[in-house]
C-alpha cells in the first residue's frame, strides 16, 4: 500500500469541505503533563465522529452510475453512520450489514437515515465484505471495494 500524499489529501479536503466541520483543537492544559496535549473534538462532527470524512470523500469520488447501484459497509457504528448521513444527502440507496448484536440506538439511528439492514451474526459479518454489486466502504480504512453480488442476496447466517 502506497502512503496517501499531500496533494491527495488537500484534494479530499476540497471534496468534502461543504458537509464536515474543521474539528477545533483544545488544549487540555494539565499542568504536570510531560508535553502539551490537545484535544481534536471530531464529536462535533455531524455523526459524532471523524468516519464522517472518509465516507464523504468516498461518496464524493463515486460516479452517477455508481451512485445509483448504491454503497454498503459491514458495520453499525461511526461507519455505517457516517455513510449513512452522507448516502441520505447525496440521495443514494445505502445498505448497512450489521452484527444481530448492535446496540438498538445504533439501529433506529440508521433507520432514520433510510438505510436498509442486513443482521448476520458477528461471526459472518466479516466474511460479508466481498458479496455486494453495491460499492462496499470497508469501515476501518474507508476504502471503496466493488465487488459482485447484491447485499439483498446474501444468504441469511
Amino acid at each position: 500500500m502506497n502512503p496517501i500524499s499531500l496533494d491527495e489529501i488537500e484534494q479530499a479536503r476540497e471534496r468534502i469541505g461543504g458537509s464536515t466541520l474543521r474539528s477545533p483543537l483544545v488544549h487540555l492544559g494539565v499542568d504536570d503533563a510531560p508535553a502539551d496535549i490537545y484535544l481534536k473534538l471530531e464529536n462535533l462532527q455531524p455523526t459524532g465522529s471523524f468516519k464522517v470524512r472518509g465516507a464523504g470523500n468516498a461518496i464524493a469520488l463515486l460516479s452517477n452510475h455508481e451512485r445509483d447501484r448504491g454503497v454498503y459497509t459491514c458495520s453499525a457504528g461511526n461507519m455505517a453512520q457516517a455513510l449513512a448521513w452522507h448516502a441520505r444527502r447525496n440521495r443514494i440507496p445505502c445498505t448497512a450489514i450489521i452484527p444481530d448484536t448492535a446496540p438498538e440506538t445504533w439501529r433506529n439511528s440508521l433507520t432514520t437515515k433510510g438505510t436498509v439492514m442486513v443482521r448476520k451474526s458477528v461471526s459472518s459479518c466479516a466474511h460479508q465484505s466481498n458479496a455486494s454489486k453495491t460499492l462496499f466502504l470497508i469501515g476501518f480504512t474507508g476504502k471503496l471495494v466493488r465487488e459482485s453480488h447484491p447485499p439483498h442476496q446474501l444468504p441469511n447466517s
